[in-house]
């Protein structure tokens, strides 16, 4: 389980995330799933839909935050200026969460349950 990798995918580019350090758990994890649990219902597939700028700042936040462990010149303002989509976003979310410790169903789009949701 530790050697486990997450491959996020953006503009592009290619980054294998580790379990992620628990100073960087502790930030991206809880703002995650609130934020997961305000706009999914545990549906995946459709919350990308229900994304208004403020969701997709904080995800992109979380996302950087996270790949900023294996890139450290990653910061929101680098995400920005990258060609991506809201899905590609979305895809990322799902393994930085895994990233975490919490267990996603499938890919992307596939149904997944939150923690006390």
């Amino acid at each position: 389980m530790a050697d486990e990798t997450f491959l996020i995918e953006l503009g592009g580019r290619r980054w294998e995330l580790r379990r992620l350090p628990f100073g960087v758990l502790r930030k991206v994890q809880p703002a995650l799933l609130r934020q997961a649990r305000e706009i999914t219902n545990g549906d995946a597939a459709s919350a990308v839909y229900r994304l208004n700028e403020a969701a997709l700042a904080k995800q992109a936040e979380a996302v950087a935050l996270a790949l900023r462990t294996v890139d450290p010149e990653m910061t929101s303002a680098v995400l920005d200026g990258m060609h991506f989509t809201p899905a590609d976003l979305a895809i990322a979310v799902l393994q930085v969460l895994r990233a975490c410790g919490i267990s996603t169903q499938g890919a992307a789009g596939d149904r997944w349950r939150l923690p006390g949701g």
